[in-house]
């Protein structure tokens, strides 16, 4: 079906959400933000967002608190 196909390539096979970056659309997400524990940028666009002064979530507009790298094993 065609919606199964559009759905595959926007989301990630086993993570039921986007696997890019929500800034850059380049890099893989691989960090989760404190304190509202969204995965939805890669480490660089959170470190930059968080940076420049606390920066928010693109998701919820929380606070960045911190930046937590994440590993998939």
């Amino acid at each position: 079906r065609q919606t199964d196909n559009l759905l595959n390539t926007s989301f990630g096979s086993n993570s039921g959400g986007p696997s890019e970056c929500t800034l850059c659309f380049e890099n893989l997400i691989d960090c989760v933000l404190y304190t509202c524990g969204h995965m939805c940028m890669c480490y660089d666009c959170a470190i930059h967002q968080w940076k420049r002064g606390g920066g928010f979530c693109p998701l919820c507009r929380n606070e960045i608190r911190d930046v937590i790298k994440t590993f998939k094993s």
